[in-house]
């Protein structure tokens, strides 16, 4: 590869993280690439990367810190299962720092750290479930945070039909009136850069993590209806979520299948999807 490109970089160009993001989009465009020759043996996208750091003085140990933590995200549907839910990078191999541990010898404090409901792409196999994270500041009054994160704009891409995951974000003050995206999408549509170093958190302020969701592998519309409802029940894919993308229906209890609704709902969803691609109606399987 010629020197001084994005692949070989020369000094003193930055290969901070190199494996864990460049070497993540290398193997899913080598990857996208091979699925048009064999796409039964390709996975959709993975997460990508998601690296943060928190440092500042610490007020009561009359220090300064600094700590790094990785925020795991969801792996790419595979064409013959789901992705897995919130696993890491794979070429970083490493582990999380546990909010025990982090709040133990800093001035952190974990206030939110679980999967993110829909964020895993659709498809026949859903894509893994990202996770959020959410850390606030907690005695200290020069704090920064320094990010990583890739697969901002799109989310992780689909295989055979499947479709995005969720794209990642970084929220300063999540939930509370003054709440701001700081990385990623803003709720106008707006994309602010993902990739950002030394962005102040005041004392109690807080910063989230929102890690993108695997890519889904196959048609939707071909998930078993049922899967699909454990999914619901499990607290993986909202009943919204469930009849706009999958075509299924549940019953007033929100704990059934109506069987019905969803074959005919499913069978007016294929025949629009055709006729997007100028082909005729195709015969769906009842369920």
């Amino acid at each position: 590869m010629p020197g001084g490109t994005w692949v070989n970089a020369k000094w003193p160009a930055s290969t901070r993280l190199c494996t864990t993001a460049a070497g993540e989009t290398i193997a899913d465009v080598i990857w996208k690439a091979l699925s048009k020759a064999m796409p039964d043996r390709v996975n959709a996208s993975n997460y990508g990367a998601n690296v943060h750091y928190i440092g500042g003085s610490d007020l009561k140990a009359g220090r300064y810190y600094i700590f790094g933590d990785l925020s795991p995200g969801g792996w790419g549907a595979t064409p013959h299962n789901d992705g897995m839910n919130a696993a890491y990078n794979r070429n970083g191999n490493c582990m999380d720092l546990t909010p025990e541990i982090a709040e133990l010898f800093f001035p952190v404090y974990c206030l939110r750290r679980e999967l993110i409901m829909d964020s895993g792409g659709p498809g026949k196999y859903r894509g893994g479930l990202a996770t959020k994270q959410t850390w606030q500041i907690v005695g200290s009054d020069n704090a920064s945070v320094s990010q990583m994160m890739t697969r901002t704009k799109t989310g992780p891409l689909g295989l055979n039909g499947g479709k995005a995951g969720k794209p990642g974000r970084a929220i300063l003050n999540s939930g509370k009136k003054n709440e701001k995206v700081i990385g990623g999408k803003t709720p106008s549509g707006a994309w602010r850069m993902s990739l950002f170093s030394n962005f102040h958190l005041k004392n109690g302020e807080t910063y989230t993590a929102e890690c993108p969701g695997g890519g889904g592998w196959g048609n939707p519309l071909e998930r078993d209806p049922e899967t699909v409802l454990n999914d619901i029940l499990d607290g993986y894919v909202s009943v919204e979520k469930a009849r706009r993308d999958y075509g299924v229906v549940l019953t007033a209890e929100k704990n059934r299948i109506n069987s019905a609704a969803t074959i005919a709902l499913r069978r007016k969803m294929m025949k629009a999807s055709m006729v997007l691609k100028g082909k005729g109606p195709k015969k769906t399987k009842e369920y």
